[in-house]
């Protein structure tokens, strides 16, 4: 019994230098970074593609929306002072897309067609064009 009424009052004090020493190691920690839902990866492909279109002088509006659960990049283009609305695939090599995407833009200028809309997503990618 005399250990008993010994040890209870140590017990409230071990339990706040516990607590104490628990929240001091928690709080040193360093804080572990923000959790980015694009993989460094395609972060790194997105950089190289709008570096891409600006190597190629392809003018394009600013807002690019990006979804990666479908793998698609949106974005509008300018050519002509015309808006054409692409997309472009996440899976994909962005050096390939911007070639293929000039190539299209350049052969519709030689045919005299405006294009309209471009989707290089696709396995199969295709462009609508319209003459002018």
């Amino acid at each position: 019994m005399k250990f008993f009424k010994l040890i209870l009052p140590l017990i409230p004090i071990f339990l706040l230098i516990l607590g104490l020493s628990l929240l001091f190691l928690n709080l040193n920690k360093t804080p572990s970074p923000f959790f980015n839902p694009i993989s460094q990866t395609f972060q790194n492909d997105f950089r190289n593609l709008t570096k891409l279109l600006n190597q190629n002088q392809i003018s394009y509006d600013s807002d690019i929306s990006i979804n990666d659960s479908l793998g698609k990049i949106f974005l509008t283009i300018i050519q002509n002072g015309r808006p054409i609305d692409v997309i472009l695939s996440t899976e994909k090599d962005p050096l390939f897309q911007t070639a293929a995407l000039q190539k299209i833009l350049k052969l519709a200028t030689i045919k005299n067609k405006q294009v309209t809309f471009i989707d290089l997503s696709l396995k199969r990618p295709y462009a609508t064009l319209k003459d002018n």
